[in-house]
């Protein structure tokens, strides 16, 4: 079995056991030097313009946004994030895996998916999930980023296959000529 997935807790390496039982490799996308890093997908990404009249300003709105402080839900200590995307701050995914191992055994369980199998795991993951996780993190090396104009690339050719004008063999030959125009651009 082959398939995309997202990494955001250890929850997710228990849905994978619960399925594949031990015998599953998590594997990343290939790289520029082919070494099939993971990687991390930010759920926002945040820019200051070199020709801001408050640079001062946005940089203490992204100083905020990274401290602990702003990354934990104050009703829980576990981050707000947690359960959507991992936090970027390390004191934050520290703590949230310390709540998670001293949390009280119980029967809650959370629902995950594995490809497109649904699964029930126990919301207090063991601590080979906790350590999967970790190993996890600390193998990432590549911060993965989507581009819009790439995207509307492709949106736009693959409609033209979609309504039969085009094969498929000349959609993906367009979709790669213009995308490496436009990544030349960027050079």
């Amino acid at each position: 079995m082959l398939f995309i997935s997202y990494v955001y807790d250890p929850l997710n390496f228990s849905a994978y056991r619960t399925v594949l039982g031990d015998d599953f490799i998590i594997k990343g996308f290939p790289n520029g030097d082919k070494s099939g890093n993971y990687i991390l997908h930010p759920l926002v990404n945040f820019a200051i313009s070199s020709e801001t009249a408050h640079e001062d300003g946005a940089w203490l709105f992204v100083r905020n946004l990274l401290l602990p402080s702003h990354q934990l839900r104050r009703d829980s200590g576990l981050s707000m994030t947690f359960m959507t995307n991992i936090p970027s701050n390390a004191e934050v995914v520290a703590n949230n895996l310390e709540s998670l191992l001293t949390m009280e055994n119980s029967d809650a369980v959370e629902q995950r998916w594995v490809g497109d199998i649904d699964v029930y795991v126990n919301k207090k993951p063991l601590d080979i999930d906790i350590e999967l996780f970790v190993d996890f993190l600390d193998s990432t090396t590549v911060l993965g980023r989507s581009d819009v104009v790439i995207k509307t690339i492709i949106e736009e050719e693959v409609q033209v296959f979609f309504a039969g004008s085009r094969t498929s063999l000349e959609t993906a030959r367009i979709i790669q000529s213009r995308a490496s125009l436009y990544v030349a651009e960027l050079q």
